[in-house]
Parts: structure tokens; C-alpha cells; sequence
């Protein structure tokens, strides 16, 4: 079970608003949505990625594979990526490790907002993951060092937010270039504020 705070009851929540995870492997479960922005910022290049992504059982936990279009510079392709995400039963924590089973980070959403860090060499990753409700989420990646300067943003949008939540719907493009986008909100409030995408983390 979960449960929202840190809401204004007089409109919509804003990036400060943390829907609390009780059991991180029931609220990650099932298929969803994605819309990506990447900004190259060595490069001035800004890169965009529409797809899916699911969380399925596993050995350690869940299972998490994407598949999506990139289009970067001019590549527009087919991508695919994997993670395994080591999840206790009704915990809030999770240790994500790369498809070959490297250690990547770990994160505690029970307040709703986690930060993590990981170094690849020199490039040093800090992102941040923010529930906004039950059917909405985003993690943040900004990325600094000496073969790298990015900032990524995802919104992930559960695909099927259930016969209750009629206001769920596919994420764009435009919405995770700074624009509103509907939520399948059970609290009632069906617009999210735009995610930053200049470099800070929400």
C-alpha cells in the first residue's frame, strides 16, 4: 500500500510532491510507458527516446527491460536496455545491478524521493527517482566528468492505469520537454508540473 503527502489540497502537487512506497516490487510491477530527454551538453545535442519498459519477476526480484526509438543527432534507431532490480519482499529498497550483474546503485523510495550516485571511471552519475503517484514516476540522471556531460529525464506512465484512473494516458515527447502531462492520479489531480531538464535535479 502507499500513500501520498506533502500535497496542496488547492492544486495540482508540485515537484515536491512524494507518493510514499511501502512495497517497491508491487508499485514497480507490470508494463509502462516511457518518454525520455537526453541533453548532450559537450555536444549541444538533445536526444529523445519514446517507449516501454517492465518490471517482471525474477530471481533477485524484478527484472527490468526497455525497449524504445532513439533519435540523437541523426541516429534514429531501435534500443534496448536491462537491469536486474534486487528487491526484498514489502521493501522500499532496491539494489540495481547491469545485466551482467555489476553493481550499479541503490535506493530507498519509501519517502518517495531517493538520490544515488554512481562513478563509471571519472564520470561521476548523480540522479534522483520521484514517485508523483500510482500510476507516475521519473528518475533523473545528470551526468559530469571528463568524457561526459548529460542530463537525462525519464517519465514513466503505468501503460494500463486501471479502469478507475481514467485520466491515464501514453507520455510524449512534448510532455517531457518542459510541458504538462496527465497522470492517473488517485488523489484527483490529473496534471503533474514539467520536469526541469537544465541540468538540476527536481
Amino acid at each position: 500500500m502507499s500513500e501520498v503527502t506533502a500535497r496542496d489540497a488547492a492544486g495540482p502537487p508540485s515537484l515536491g510532491t512524494r507518493y510514499r512506497i511501502r512495497d517497491l516490487r508491487a508499485y514497480l510491477s507490470g508494463t509502462w510507458r516511457i518518454a525520455r530527454r537526453i541533453g548532450d551538453r559537450r555536444l549541444g545535442v538533445i536526444g529523445r527516446l519514446e517507449g516501454v519498459a517492465s518490471f517482471a519477476p525474477a530471481a533477485q526480484g524484478l527484472r527490468y527491460d526497455e525497449v524504445g526509438t532513439l533519435e540523437f543527432s541523426t541516429y534514429r534507431g531501435r534500443v534496448t536496455q536491462r537491469y536486474v532490480f534486487d528487491i526484498d519482499a514489502a521493501s522500499a529498497t532496491a539494489e540495481v545491478h547491469f545485466a551482467d550483474g555489476r553493481p550499479f546503485h541503490i535506493f530507498d523510495l519509501s519517502t518517495g524521493v531517493a538520490d544515488v550516485a554512481h562513478d563509471c571511471g571519472a564520470d561521476r552519475y548523480r540522479g534522483r527517482y520521484r514517485t508523483f503517484c500510482a500510476d507516475g514516476w521519473a528518475l533523473v540522471w545528470n551526468v559530469a566528468g571528463p568524457r561526459k556531460r548529460l542530463s537525462v529525464a525519464t517519465r514513466y506512465s503505468r501503460a494500463d492505469p486501471g479502469r478507475n484512473r481514467p485520466h491515464g494516458r501514453r507520455p510524449t515527447l512534448e510532455d517531457i520537454d518542459c510541458r504538462p502531462e496527465t497522470c492517473a492520479n488517485p488523489t484527483g489531480w490529473d496534471r503533474l508540473q514539467p520536469l526541469p531538464l537544465n541540468g538540476d535535479l527536481p
